[in-house]
């Protein structure tokens, strides 16, 4: 079978050695093998050629041919198949486009992926006599003999471009006249120079992949010791970091201990005043959020939790189970508050407040409050208080319109409570007392040394703050004086809650060291620690004598 040769770009001879005609492989196009078989967008194979510009429509169902990827398949199969030498082919005489086998040409029968490779050593293939261009084309494999008869010679400067071809004879004469024959003596010696300069390339070159190796290597070897150098670097800095931690950890035990030395020192000159039987125990677990609990609020039978998830959570305080869980917030819920049985309010990392109907658990109303994570809320009648990156700002409840915005902080305002005609904002070193009713700041606490405000407490007698670097820090209500800094955490100390009963007042903290500690307000001691969570404990609620506690592990425990 014959393939044709007629395309102007396509000029393989292809002369197939089989018999039969395999349909397969034959391009639809040109009618021939294929050659660098490629899909087009119909799903039709063509051969790239044919495919480049040569029809628009696929012949097979008329559609716009482009190509997308090559045949490998076609080509593996169109590689293997058994075609005879193009010098074992000839021209057919009525059609000089199409071939045939010639008798008297290569007999090879080799593959097609191989042709190239045979071709080049073919003892049929054409070549001409290296004597003269004036002698006939002949076969590679009589070329021997040719030159064993031919009479032609070329200059012997022919290297130098000199163009004489004659017979012998005609060569004495030439060399007579030719201009490079009185220069062979210099020619000779340029040549010896340029094959000296050469080899000695050729050296230089062979130095060069030798030092290159030697680089490779090298650089393998140095990558080698650099991988293993940052691995002992990482397992030192890791082993120094583990070191470092324990030493912190046995710092905190041992600041831990002395402080409860300290306490039981304390507790046992005071013991016959003490309320020795009021000691707080754990009475269940809230499981249920999916992340940290960072707000706890009390309404009626009912404790609302806010969490990392993004979740509020309704739980009955009777039988500990989750009736319902408030979604809305697009971010982290840090603050709560509720209004009597009726309203509940929620500020989140979204910068919204979210209220919220509390018997049909349904959202009210959202306002965009800060341009920062709402961090703290908290109510005093028709008004909504809010804190946030320096910044707080009052909204009226019904028309949830911004009322006023108090001037400028210093600090995230972390920190607001409301009692008596004041609201007790705590920021960073310091706690501002604002006036209800002219809502102007009338003082300012510092709390130096205790970095940020993160809790306040208001009795009757104390202001009280938790801040970042483990204090309590306490004031006198009235003369404004600082008048104790409890001791004993280690860590932030993110809530604080007052339970006051007739003849004692009772002062919760939760930290970030795990504890929740209970002090007895009027000798500022510290009656009780508690260890339950297995995680920063970072907010609490109080409700009919029991104690609730929010953590970083996701629980909330009752205390009673």
């Amino acid at each position: 079978m014959v393939s044709p040769a007629t395309e102007e770009n396509f000029k393989e001879i292809i002369v197939l050695a089989e018999a039969a005609k395999n349909e397969t492989l034959i391009c639809p196009l040109c009618k021939g093998v294929f050659r660098d078989p490629y899909i087009a967008t119909c799903g039709h194979s063509f051969c790239r050629p044919c495919l480049q510009g040569k029809s628009d429509l696929c012949p097979l169902d008329h559609n716009t041919l482009s190509m997308v990827v090559k045949n490998l398949a076609i080509a593996d199969q169109v590689g293997e198949l058994l075609i005879h030498c193009r010098y074992g082919t000839k021209p057919i005489e009525d059609d000089a486009d199409e071939y045939e086998v010639d008798p008297d040409g290569c007999p090879m029968i080799i593959k097609l992926g191989c042709r190239e490779d045979h071709e080049k050593e073919c003892e049929y293939a054409p070549v001409r006599c290296p004597n003269s261009s004036k002698c006939p084309v002949v076969l590679k494999k009589n070329l021997g003999d040719h030159l064993l008869v031919c009479t032609h010679v070329r200059c012997p400067h022919h290297r130098y471009h000199c163009s004489f071809e004659g017979t012998r004879e005609e060569l004495r004469s030439h060399l007579e006249q030719c201009k490079f024959e009185g220069l062979k003596g210099f020619l000779s010696r340029t040549d010896e120079h340029i094959t000296e300069l050469q080899e000695e390339v050729k050296r230089k070159d062979e130095d060069i992949v030798f030092l290159r190796s030697m680089l490779a290597s090298l650089s393998e070897k140095v990558d080698q010791l650099e991988k293993t150098a940052i691995g002992r670097i990482e397992e030192m800095e890791q082993r120094q970091t583990k070191v470092q931690r324990e030493v912190v950890e046995a710092r905190h035990g041992v600041n831990f201990i002395l402080n409860e030395v300290q306490n039981v020192q304390m507790q046992l000159g005071v013991a016959g005043t003490m309320d020795t039987h009021h000691l707080f125990k754990c009475k269940g677990t809230f499981v249920g959020h999916a992340g940290p609990v960072w707000a706890l609020c009390v309404a009626g039978d009912m404790l609302f939790s806010a969490s990392s998830d993004n979740t509020i959570k309704v739980w009955d305080t009777t039988s500990f189970k989750c009736m319902n869980t408030l979604t809305g917030h697009d971010g982290i819920v840090l603050a709560l508050c509720a209004l009597g049985e009726k309203y509940l309010f929620s500020g989140s990392v979204d910068h919204n407040i979210k209220m919220w109907d509390i018997q049909n658990t349904e959202v009210v109303s959202t306002i965009g409050a800060h341009e920062n994570p709402v961090c703290t809320i908290t109510l005093s009648e028709n008004r909504l208080f809010s804190g946030s990156l320096k910044s707080i700002k009052i909204w009226d409840i019904e028309t949830k319109k911004l009322v006023q915005e108090l001037p400028t902080q210093n600090h995230w305002v972390r920190a607001l409570v409301v009692s008596g005609k004041n609201l007790y904002s705590g920021s960073y070193q310091a706690i501002k007392i604002w006036d209800l009713e002219s809502l102007e700041c009338t003082q300012v606490l510092q709390c130096h040394g205790g970095g940020s405000v993160y809790s306040l407490a208001v009795t009757e007698e104390h202001i009280i703050c938790g801040t970042y670097e483990n204090k309590i820090c306490v004031w006198d209500v009235k003369s404004l004086k600082n008048v104790a800094d409890l001791t004993g955490h280690v860590g932030i100390v993110y809530a604080l809650q007052v339970m006051e009963s007739p003849g004692s007042t009772r002062l919760f903290s939760a930290c970030y060291d795990k504890t929740l500690r209970v002090w007895n307000m009027q000798h500022m001691t510290c009656a009780q620690t508690l260890v339950r969570h297995e995680s920063s404990v970072t907010c609490l609620a109080i409700s009919r004598g029991r104690l609730f506690s929010g953590s970083v592990d996701s629980s909330i425990k009752v205390w009673q």
